[in-house]
């Protein structure tokens, strides 16, 4: 059975994707007038409101569009690039931050190694940067400051280059449990790639 809106509902559906694009617009040009150059074809990969469905608008901003020109990791490129996202979350409560799916598991067990480790990475590295794949394929990291996130988005040339940072989820954890200090174990996630379906 096919569900249909009433006009009411599609006109409040249709003012919701143009205020969305809208703010979409509105960042593109602030990014270029502040200078990134990484967003020039940003109307080429989202031409128009229906081509941008990011639904992490309120948070996330796009920063870069970065060439995916490898097979590899295609499955988290979208329309042939690495899309980056950036929010700081500077301030934000813990329990109101981004949270990737990989995290999350290790946010579960209170007062566990993991838990403490992953907890105290979080509120020292509020900056997040997530690249948007496909439908559940994502991907991102942690940064301290908008300056070191935007840094490590400059540096890369081929989207492929972000799975460079990719560390065996087992290996971290086995370093986290044995590390003595919470800093050591907090070393073990930095410049780490997560996962969110």
């Amino acid at each position: 059975m096919t569900s249909r809106l009433t006009a009411q509902q599609q006109a409040k559906h249709n003012a919701f994707v143009q205020t969305r694009w809208n703010a979409f617009v509105d960042n593109i040009s602030a990014e270029r007038a502040a200078g990134n150059t990484r967003l020039d074809n940003a109307f080429e990969v989202f031409p128009d409101a229906s081509s941008y469905g990011w639904r992490f608008i309120e948070k996330f901003k796009l920063v870069a569009l970065i060439p995916a020109k490898g097979e590899e990791h295609s499955y988290y490129a979208l329309r042939g690039h690495g899309v980056a996202f950036l929010a700081d979350e500077t301030g934000v409560p813990i329990d109101k931050r981004f949270v990737f799916d990989s995290e999350h598991h290790y946010l579960q067990g209170a007062g566990t190694k993991p838990q403490q480790a992953y907890q105290a990475h979080i509120e020292s590295n509020p900056v997040v940067v997530f690249f948007y794949g496909c439908d559940d394929g994502h991907v991102g990291m942690r940064f301290a400051s908008q300056a070191q996130a935007r840094e490590f988005i400059g540096m890369l040339e081929d989207f492929d280059d972000v799975f460079d940072f990719d560390k065996n989820p087992k290996a971290v954890h086995k370093a986290i449990m044995a590390a003595e200090t919470l800093d050591a174990q907090t070393q073990e996630l930095s410049m780490a790639l997560c996962y969110h379906n």
